[in-house]
Protein backbone atom coordinates (compact mmCIF):
# COMPACT_ATOMS: atom_id res chain seq x y z
CA UNK A 1 0.00 0.00 0.00
CA UNK A 2 1.35 3.43 -0.98
CA UNK A 3 0.11 6.04 1.48
CA UNK A 4 -0.64 9.51 0.15
CA UNK A 5 1.68 12.23 1.44
CA UNK A 6 2.00 16.00 1.17
CA UNK A 7 5.64 17.06 0.96
CA UNK A 8 6.76 20.64 1.63
CA UNK A 9 9.51 22.71 3.19
CA UNK A 10 13.29 22.68 3.12
CA UNK A 11 15.63 20.20 4.79
CA UNK A 12 17.68 22.72 6.75
CA UNK A 13 17.29 21.19 10.22
CA UNK A 14 16.06 17.79 9.06
CA UNK A 15 12.90 15.87 8.18
CA UNK A 16 9.60 15.84 10.10
CA UNK A 17 7.10 13.09 9.36
CA UNK A 18 3.67 14.15 10.62
CA UNK A 19 0.81 11.80 11.51
CA UNK A 20 -2.74 13.03 12.13
CA UNK A 21 -5.47 11.80 14.46
CA UNK A 22 -8.44 9.59 13.66
CA UNK A 23 -10.87 10.98 11.02
CA UNK A 24 -8.40 13.78 10.17
CA UNK A 25 -5.87 13.79 7.31
CA UNK A 26 -2.71 15.44 6.04
CA UNK A 27 -4.86 18.46 5.14
CA UNK A 28 -5.52 19.17 8.83
CA UNK A 29 -1.78 19.67 9.41
CA UNK A 30 -1.37 22.47 6.88
CA UNK A 31 -0.64 25.09 9.56
CA UNK A 32 2.07 22.91 11.10
CA UNK A 33 3.67 22.25 7.72
CA UNK A 34 3.63 25.93 6.79
CA UNK A 35 5.37 26.86 10.03
CA UNK A 36 7.94 24.07 10.19
CA UNK A 37 8.63 24.20 6.46
CA UNK A 38 11.03 27.14 6.73
CA UNK A 39 13.55 24.90 8.51
CA UNK A 40 12.35 21.33 8.00
CA UNK A 41 11.31 19.08 5.15
CA UNK A 42 7.77 18.18 6.28
CA UNK A 43 6.03 15.00 5.16
CA UNK A 44 2.35 14.99 6.14
CA UNK A 45 0.90 11.51 5.79
CA UNK A 46 -2.65 10.41 5.05
CA UNK A 47 -2.99 7.36 7.28
CA UNK A 48 -4.67 4.24 5.85
CA UNK A 49 -8.42 4.69 5.29
CA UNK A 50 -7.95 8.47 5.67
CA UNK A 51 -7.52 11.24 3.11
CA UNK A 52 -6.35 10.01 -0.27
CA UNK A 53 -4.66 6.86 1.05
CA UNK A 54 -5.98 3.38 0.19
CA UNK A 55 -8.57 1.78 2.41
CA UNK A 56 -7.75 -1.10 4.72
CA UNK A 57 -9.54 -4.32 3.83
CA UNK A 58 -11.51 -6.43 6.28
CA UNK A 59 -8.48 -8.52 7.23
CA UNK A 60 -6.34 -5.46 7.98
CA UNK A 61 -9.19 -3.86 9.95
CA UNK A 62 -8.98 -6.71 12.44
CA UNK A 63 -5.96 -4.77 13.76
CA UNK A 64 -6.27 -1.27 12.31
CA UNK A 65 -3.51 0.29 14.41
CA UNK A 66 -1.05 -2.51 13.73
CA UNK A 67 -1.87 -2.26 10.01
CA UNK A 68 -1.37 1.51 10.09
CA UNK A 69 1.98 1.15 11.89
CA UNK A 70 3.17 -1.28 9.21
CA UNK A 71 2.20 1.07 6.38
CA UNK A 72 3.67 4.19 8.01
CA UNK A 73 6.88 2.24 8.61
CA UNK A 74 7.30 2.02 4.83
CA UNK A 75 6.97 5.79 4.50
CA UNK A 76 9.49 6.44 7.28
CA UNK A 77 11.93 3.90 5.86
CA UNK A 78 11.78 5.53 2.44
CA UNK A 79 12.51 8.96 3.87
CA UNK A 80 15.33 7.61 5.99
CA UNK A 81 17.04 6.56 2.80
CA UNK A 82 16.53 9.87 1.02
CA UNK A 83 17.15 12.20 3.96
CA UNK A 84 20.48 13.85 4.62
CA UNK A 85 20.77 12.60 8.20
CA UNK A 86 19.09 9.18 7.84
CA UNK A 87 17.00 10.09 10.87
CA UNK A 88 13.65 11.82 11.22
CA UNK A 89 11.57 13.67 13.78
CA UNK A 90 8.18 12.01 14.22
CA UNK A 91 5.15 14.13 15.11
CA UNK A 92 1.79 12.58 15.91
CA UNK A 93 -1.52 13.80 17.26
CA UNK A 94 -3.81 11.39 19.14
CA UNK A 95 -3.91 8.19 17.05
CA UNK A 96 -0.96 9.51 15.04
CA UNK A 97 0.94 9.88 18.32
CA UNK A 98 0.23 6.25 19.17
CA UNK A 99 1.51 5.14 15.76
CA UNK A 100 4.61 7.34 16.09
CA UNK A 101 5.29 5.89 19.55
CA UNK A 102 5.02 2.30 18.31
CA UNK A 103 7.46 3.03 15.48
CA UNK A 104 9.90 4.83 17.77
CA UNK A 105 9.95 1.87 20.15
CA UNK A 106 10.50 -0.61 17.33
CA UNK A 107 13.09 1.46 15.44
CA UNK A 108 14.74 3.87 17.89
CA UNK A 109 17.76 4.38 15.64
CA UNK A 110 15.48 5.97 13.05
CA UNK A 111 14.05 8.67 15.31
CA UNK A 112 15.98 11.79 16.27
CA UNK A 113 13.07 13.19 18.28
CA UNK A 114 9.42 12.48 19.01
CA UNK A 115 6.63 15.08 19.35
CA UNK A 116 3.42 13.66 20.81
CA UNK A 117 0.30 15.85 20.91
CA UNK A 118 -2.01 14.27 23.50
CA UNK A 119 -1.28 10.82 22.04
CA UNK A 120 -3.78 7.97 22.13
CA UNK A 121 -1.60 5.90 24.47
CA UNK A 122 -4.56 4.83 26.52
CA UNK A 123 -5.33 3.68 29.98
CA UNK A 124 -7.68 0.65 29.86
CA UNK A 125 -10.78 2.70 30.72
CA UNK A 126 -9.92 5.21 27.98
CA UNK A 127 -9.59 2.42 25.42
CA UNK A 128 -13.07 1.19 26.30
CA UNK A 129 -14.48 4.71 26.00
CA UNK A 130 -12.83 5.25 22.62
CA UNK A 131 -14.17 1.91 21.42
CA UNK A 132 -17.69 2.92 22.44
CA UNK A 133 -17.38 6.30 20.69
CA UNK A 134 -16.57 4.80 17.27
CA UNK A 135 -20.17 5.07 16.08
CA UNK A 136 -20.33 8.72 17.21
CA UNK A 137 -17.28 9.56 15.12
CA UNK A 138 -18.79 7.88 12.08
CA UNK A 139 -22.07 9.75 12.66
CA UNK A 140 -20.26 13.10 12.78
CA UNK A 141 -18.57 12.27 9.49
CA UNK A 142 -21.99 11.62 7.99
CA UNK A 143 -23.29 14.96 9.29
CA UNK A 144 -20.29 16.77 7.84
CA UNK A 145 -21.00 15.22 4.45
CA UNK A 146 -24.72 15.98 4.61
CA UNK A 147 -24.36 19.61 5.76
CA UNK A 148 -20.75 20.83 5.83
CA UNK A 149 -21.70 24.44 6.60
CA UNK A 150 -23.67 23.48 9.69
CA UNK A 151 -20.94 21.15 10.88
CA UNK A 152 -18.32 23.84 10.30
CA UNK A 153 -20.32 26.13 12.60
CA UNK A 154 -20.33 23.40 15.26
CA UNK A 155 -16.57 22.98 14.86
CA UNK A 156 -16.00 26.72 15.30
CA UNK A 157 -18.20 26.72 18.39
CA UNK A 158 -16.08 23.92 19.87
CA UNK A 159 -12.77 25.40 18.65
CA UNK A 160 -13.25 29.17 18.14
CA UNK A 161 -9.54 29.71 17.41
CA UNK A 162 -9.50 27.15 14.60
CA UNK A 163 -7.75 28.66 11.57
CA UNK A 164 -9.28 28.82 8.11
CA UNK A 165 -6.73 26.30 6.83
CA UNK A 166 -7.43 23.94 9.71
CA UNK A 167 -11.21 24.19 9.27
CA UNK A 168 -10.99 23.57 5.53
CA UNK A 169 -8.69 20.61 6.07
CA UNK A 170 -11.02 19.23 8.75
CA UNK A 171 -14.03 19.32 6.42
CA UNK A 172 -12.00 17.79 3.60
CA UNK A 173 -10.85 14.98 5.88
CA UNK A 174 -14.42 14.16 6.90
CA UNK A 175 -15.39 13.79 3.24
CA UNK A 176 -12.49 11.41 2.57
CA UNK A 177 -12.57 9.22 5.68
CA UNK A 178 -13.67 5.57 5.63
CA UNK A 179 -16.04 4.94 8.59
CA UNK A 180 -15.07 1.26 8.59
CA UNK A 181 -11.87 2.33 10.35
CA UNK A 182 -13.58 3.73 13.45
CA UNK A 183 -16.21 0.99 13.34
CA UNK A 184 -13.35 -1.46 13.90
CA UNK A 185 -13.20 0.00 17.42
CA UNK A 186 -9.49 0.68 17.95
CA UNK A 187 -7.85 4.07 17.49
CA UNK A 188 -4.90 3.90 19.89
CA UNK A 189 -2.54 1.65 21.82
CA UNK A 190 -3.03 0.57 25.41
CA UNK A 191 -0.50 0.81 28.22
CA UNK A 192 1.21 3.95 29.51
CA UNK A 193 4.18 1.73 30.46
CA UNK A 194 5.12 1.89 26.76
CA UNK A 195 6.45 5.39 27.38
CA UNK A 196 9.22 3.85 29.47
CA UNK A 197 10.60 2.21 26.31
CA UNK A 198 11.31 5.46 24.48
CA UNK A 199 15.03 6.16 24.18
CA UNK A 200 15.01 9.39 22.18
CA UNK A 201 14.12 12.96 23.27
CA UNK A 202 10.34 13.08 23.47
CA UNK A 203 7.94 15.99 23.92
CA UNK A 204 4.50 15.14 25.31
CA UNK A 205 2.24 18.18 25.02
CA UNK A 206 -1.43 18.41 25.89
CA UNK A 207 -4.13 20.83 26.99
CA UNK A 208 -6.05 21.08 30.24
CA UNK A 209 -9.64 20.56 29.10
CA UNK A 210 -11.84 17.61 30.03
CA UNK A 211 -11.35 15.69 26.78
CA UNK A 212 -7.54 15.52 27.10
CA UNK A 213 -6.11 12.02 27.45
CA UNK A 214 -3.16 13.08 29.62
CA UNK A 215 -3.81 15.03 32.80
CA UNK A 216 -1.19 16.49 35.13
CA UNK A 217 -0.88 13.22 37.07
CA UNK A 218 -0.26 11.28 33.86
CA UNK A 219 2.32 13.83 32.67
CA UNK A 220 4.15 13.63 35.99
CA UNK A 221 4.15 9.85 35.85
CA UNK A 222 5.57 9.94 32.32
CA UNK A 223 8.41 12.28 33.30
CA UNK A 224 9.26 10.25 36.37
CA UNK A 225 9.21 6.98 34.44
CA UNK A 226 11.45 8.20 31.62
CA UNK A 227 13.94 11.11 31.82
CA UNK A 228 13.89 11.36 28.00
CA UNK A 229 10.34 12.75 28.20
CA UNK A 230 9.63 16.48 28.45
CA UNK A 231 6.04 17.55 29.07
CA UNK A 232 4.08 20.74 28.48
CA UNK A 233 0.51 21.93 29.05
CA UNK A 234 -1.13 24.58 26.88
CA UNK A 235 -3.75 26.12 29.15
CA UNK A 236 -7.23 26.45 27.71
CA UNK A 237 -6.55 23.90 24.97
CA UNK A 238 -8.44 20.69 24.31
CA UNK A 239 -7.28 17.30 23.04
CA UNK A 240 -6.47 19.01 19.72
CA UNK A 241 -3.98 21.46 21.16
CA UNK A 242 -2.82 23.02 17.90
CA UNK A 243 -6.42 23.68 16.83
CA UNK A 244 -7.13 25.72 19.96
CA UNK A 245 -3.86 27.61 20.42
CA UNK A 246 -1.59 27.20 17.42
CA UNK A 247 0.88 29.87 18.54
CA UNK A 248 1.47 28.37 21.99
CA UNK A 249 1.67 24.85 20.58
CA UNK A 250 4.26 25.79 17.97
CA UNK A 251 6.30 27.74 20.52
CA UNK A 252 6.56 24.64 22.72
CA UNK A 253 7.44 22.45 19.74
CA UNK A 254 10.00 24.90 18.34
CA UNK A 255 11.79 25.09 21.66
CA UNK A 256 11.97 21.31 21.86
CA UNK A 257 12.96 20.74 18.23
CA UNK A 258 15.51 23.55 18.34
CA UNK A 259 17.34 21.83 21.18
CA UNK A 260 17.46 18.31 19.76
CA UNK A 261 20.98 16.89 19.86
CA UNK A 262 22.69 16.98 16.47
CA UNK A 263 22.97 13.82 14.43
CA UNK A 264 26.53 12.56 14.79
CA UNK A 265 28.54 10.64 12.24
CA UNK A 266 28.18 7.28 13.97
CA UNK A 267 24.39 7.62 14.02
CA UNK A 268 24.26 8.50 10.34
CA UNK A 269 26.51 5.59 9.47
CA UNK A 270 24.44 3.13 11.49
CA UNK A 271 21.19 4.26 9.92
CA UNK A 272 22.64 4.44 6.44
CA UNK A 273 24.09 0.94 6.61
CA UNK A 274 20.99 -0.66 8.16
CA UNK A 275 19.17 -3.15 6.02
CA UNK A 276 15.93 -1.44 7.14
CA UNK A 277 16.63 2.07 5.88
CA UNK A 278 14.11 1.51 3.14
CA UNK A 279 16.14 1.92 -0.04
CA UNK A 280 13.31 2.14 -2.59
CA UNK A 281 15.31 0.05 -5.02
CA UNK A 282 15.53 -2.76 -2.48
CA UNK A 283 12.06 -2.44 -0.97
CA UNK A 284 9.74 -5.34 -1.63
Amino acid sequence: MDLAIVESGAEVDGVVIALHGVTDSAATMADLAAHWGSRWKVICVDLPSHGLSPRLDAEALADPIGSAVAEVRRVVARWLYWSRDHQVVLYGHSMGGAIATALAIKHPQWVRGLVLEDPAILAPEQEERYRAEGAQRSARNARALADPIAEARVQLTEHPNCSTAELGGWLQAKAQFDPAFTNAGKVGITGRELLMKLTMPTLLVTGDQADCLFDEAALTAAREANPMITTAVVHGASHVVHRDDLTAFLQVCDDFMGHLPPVIGEQVAEAGQSSETGNPAAES
